[in-house]
């Protein structure tokens, strides 16, 4: 028999397609032991898949047909609204994978925060796997694809694709934010890959009013006033190299630096991401900005 924390894991499985021991356990146990023994009797059941990979130092968990039956019966138009627009779920390279796991690491750091901030909502989220077809014939494009350009020519045009994108409101204010998450394979100083290539869209991006179209996929009910990009790097270290590199970059106006914020993976192991700290991209500000400042300390 299903317990109402058994169809809280398929649900989770269902949304977010993938994720890992340690992932179910963040989300609904609290005990990686207590963790082990419910999933161990889902895959039993052949509701869910456990899955050995040497990409991970634990077991990816993914939902089976089983449980997305168990699913659609409980609730047939909530799980047509998860799945709508994801792809079918099949366990991806190596490179992919990890990427996964971090961005989902990300949400579920969200979500978390989140629920402890009785005056935040969280508005919506998309990750760079969500698509929509653009139409007949024609291959499905991802939610998140926003293209800028730096001259007159095509080839002065630079298309990109966020890692995640979320929205928040507390009172009558709402906002923004796209992330990227940097696992360190590329130097920091090439502009044509990695950091360079995505810190260089998204200046642009800023001073030339880009993703002004991601307010209703969102649930934002009067647009966005621009956004706020979120990096996450490997170390805090690897932040200043970022910051001494692309923070020094002649900008117009300078101010679009300071709308892009970076820390390292400690971010993703937060239990309060809304009051972590960030750093702006330009190195000359020294304050530290985040999410979602706690009512009453004086921050707007």
């Amino acid at each position: 028999m299903l317990t109402e924390r058994d169809r809280m894991i398929l649900r989770s499985l269902a949304e977010y397609r993938l994720l890992t021991t340690e992932q179910v356990q963040r989300l609904h146990f609290p005990s990686t032991q207590t963790t082990l023994r419910r999933l161990r009797r889902l895959e039993v059941a052949r509701l869910v898949q456990r899955h050995r990979t040497d990409a991970l130092n634990t077991h990816a968990v993914t939902l089976a047909s089983k449980g997305t039956e168990q699913l659609r019966d409980a609730s047939p138009h909530a799980l047509e609204a998860v799945s709508s627009e994801r792809r079918p779920v099949r366990l991806p390279g190596e490179f992919f994978l990890r990427h996964m796991v971090a961005v989902n690491d990300f949400r579920i750091a969200l979500e978390l925060a989140v629920q402890e901030r009785p005056d935040v909502e969280l508005l919506g989220v998309l990750t760079d796997t969500a698509r929509t077809a653009v139409g007949p014939a024609m291959q499905p494009r991802a939610i998140l694809s926003e293209s800028v350009s730096f001259g007159a020519g095509d080839q002065d045009r630079l298309t990109h694709v966020p890692d995640l994108a979320f929205a928040l409101r507390r009172g009558d204010r709402q906002a923004l934010f796209l992330v990227e998450l940097d696992r360190g394979t590329e130097v920091v100083g090439d502009p044509k890959r990695g950091v360079g290539l995505f810190l260089r869209f998204y200046l642009r991006a800023l001073v030339t009013s880009g993703f002004q179209g991601l307010g209703s996929r969102l649930g934002g009910s009067a647009g966005f006033h621009g956004f706020r990009v979120l990096v996450v790097t490997t170390t805090a270290a690897r932040v200043e190299a970022i910051r001494a590199r692309w923070g020094t970059m002649p900008v117009e106006p300078e101010q679009a630096k300071q709308f892009i914020w970076l820390s390292n993976s400690d971010a993703l192991r937060s239990r309060a991401l809304l009051e972590h700290g960030w750093a702006a991209l330009d190195p000359r500000v020294a304050q530290s900005y985040v999410i979602a400042p706690p009512q009453g300390d004086g921050q707007p």
